[in-house]
């Protein structure tokens, strides 16, 4: 067995990655390859090594005290993947014991311990013993809550305390974050990706206090609308409505609880029955749905069924299959339970609206999407918006629209009513065939809305070069605006071509006449 175990671990070669090339190779001699199968029964059979040194000291030397929690089961060490704790009483002596059983286990198997990566944590221990541990094992001293995998270990409920490195490792990320080039879109796949995933990690070992959880939200929000700390009125949309959709439990009874799980339609047993017609019926309070079912029938006291008559209603339950959880939704069908239906049901609601699938459709390019959105929900800081705080206009002086310098630039005028823009649409539109038009953002949206679901190459890219023409036109606005840099029409028509024909390379079609009329019209070969 030795021998087909050192043939595994000695056998293997291994090349260096160099500026993505391979080079040269060298043999293995010790330690296991990556992923390899082989790996966690290698760690039991040494770890079971070190537990036998352990207890073999402990019984010889005499000396040796338990941890005051571990005494009752005697438990001085526990392996976490490739981790290991180790637990006893605060005491020199105790120390010692580990310590030799550490050393023996150090000439058997090979293995050192680290000691830049190992930590001693003390509880009401003295000073003086304190210190003379750390001589004995020269570790790191740690602070309590114990740290593992990143969360406290603690037995009691989390205090806010214990989640303040929690919000500061949000600040650090975005911190290290807002020194950088973002656009909205980038903020948005951070906070849903890397933010989002920290706390629902946090939120899956505990419940947060509220507390954090509005700390945690502040910080993003901020992230998002100010690529910082937030300032008052820079937030352009409500937080619920951004956290909002983009388009707006029993089986043989062994593990369900008589009393306190909601197995019946009546709810729990416990809300109908008084615990004391339980007790006094002879129940335990632990016992399960089983224990009520004798012979295919309910165990019922007869004095029950006069007092609570609605307990004959309840059926017998399916036995054929075991226990499992559902969750009963808004809609009062019971599914099988997950965390997305639950945050579904809890969620704040708004009404569905018609132009989600105009938005947010997985060919989109972010950015392109967040700017439509904004549009959508007229939270873009146009003149019109700005009116009442700009001074400038107190001294006679009045802001025009950058793009043909005639009036005060608007949503509806600067994306549609403009003649810069009414000529872009006009190419767009001979882009695809259709006849100019003069009709506004609200009406054009109503009009492509109700085909925006149907999963077409033709409504595809046109959704594609809608975003893009809104993102682009307003992009020209702001550069005209804030940088004196202009663009002409044609220019601006190049780019957005350019920008969807990229797009639409990066894309497959199946072949049919629809698709090669749009692979000429946007030059894919």
């Amino acid at each position: 067995m030795i021998k087909w175990i050192m043939k595994c671990v000695t056998s293997v070669y291994s090349s260096i990655n160099i500026n993505g090339d391979l080079h040269g190779y060298f043999k293995g001699k010790r330690g296991l390859r990556q992923g390899d199968p082989m790996s966690p029964y290698l760690f039991t059979l040494v770890m079971e090594t070190l537990s036998l040194f352990l207890r073999r000291n402990i019984l010889n030397s005499g000396e040796f005290r338990f941890h005051s929690r571990c005494e009752e089961q005697q438990i001085v060490n526990v392996c976490f993947a490739n981790d290991l704790f180790l637990f006893s009483h605060g005491s020199i002596d105790s120390a010692k014991v580990i310590s030799d059983a550490l050393e023996e286990f150090k000439v058997c198997s090979g293995l050192v311990p680290s000691v830049q990566k190992s930590t001693a944590f003390f509880c009401n221990v003295r000073s003086s013993v304190n210190n003379a541990i750390l001589e004995l094992m020269p570790y790191d001293e740690g602070v309590l809550p114990v740290k593992y995998l990143g969360v406290p270990l603690v037995s009691s409920r989390l205090m806010i305390k214990d989640c303040k490195v929690l919000v500061d490792k949000v600040k650090c990320k975005i911190d290290d974050w807002k020194n950088k080039f973002l656009s909205f879109a980038g903020r948005v796949q951070l906070i849903t990706s890397i933010l989002s995933s920290m706390q629902v990690y946090w939120s899956s070992v505990f419940i947060l206090p509220d507390n954090i959880i509005k700390e945690i939200e502040k910080l993003m929000r901020g992230f998002l609308w100010c690529n910082g700390p937030l300032n008052r009125g820079k937030a352009k949309v409500k937080w619920k409505e951004v956290c909002s959709s983009k388009n707006e439990g029993v089986g043989d009874g062994l593990s369900a609880s008589a009393w306190f799980d909601t197995w019946c339609d009546y709810g729990p047993l416990a809300s109908i029955v008084s615990m004391r017609d339980i007790n006094r019926a002879g129940y335990n309070k632990d016992a399960t749905v089983a224990d009520l079912i004798s012979d295919a029938t309910w165990n019922w006291q007869i004095e029950w069924r006069c007092k609570y008559p609605m307990l004959s209603n309840i059926s017998i339950p399916d036995i054929s299959d075991p226990d499992v959880v559902k969750w009963r939704g808004p809609d009062g069908n019971l599914q099988d339970f997950s965390v997305r239906l639950v945050w579904d049901s809890l969620r704040q609601r708004a009404p569905i609206v018609g132009w989600s699938h105009m938005v947010w459709f997985s060919q989109n390019i972010p950015r392109h999407a967040l700017i439509l959105w904004l549009l959508i929900k007229d939270k873009l800081m146009t003149q019109d918006r700005l009116k009442p705080w700009d001074l400038r206009t107190q001294g006679g002086v009045t802001l025009l629209c950058s793009l043909c310098k005639f009036q005060q630039d608007s949503q509806s005028h600067l994306f549609f009513e403009c003649t810069f823009s009414s000529q872009f649409w006009s190419k767009i539109m001979m882009l695809f065939h259709l006849p100019s038009s003069s009709l506004d953002w609200k009406e054009w949206m109503a009009i492509l809305s109700p085909y925006a679901h149907r999963r077409v190459a033709r409504v595809m890219v046109a959704k594609i070069a809608f975003a893009a023409s809104i993102y682009y036109i307003w992009q020209e606005r702001n550069s005209r605006l804030f940088k004196g840099e202009y663009r002409s029409v044609e220019q601006l028509f190049q780019t957005i071509f350019s920008t969807v024909r990229l797009k639409l390379l990066s894309l497959k079609f199946k072949k049919s006449v629809h698709i090669n009329r749009i692979r000429s019209t946007w030059m894919i070969a």
